[in-house]
């Protein structure tokens, strides 16, 4: 895991930092299409 075992069951850590990282980088963030959500996968870098 990438923030370590204490925090393996927490998912809003990830949610958390994609939203960081849509705010800085998407031009429009509620309208992403850099970092897209893949439904039982995760998420897609679009370049």
């Amino acid at each position: 895991a990438v923030w370590g075992e204490a925090h393996v069951d927490d998912v809003e850590y990830l949610r958390v930092t994609m939203r960081g990282l849509r705010l800085k980088l998407e031009d429009d963030p509620a309208a992403p299409v850099m970092f897209r959500n893949e439904p039982g996968i995760g998420y897609r870098l679009v370049a």
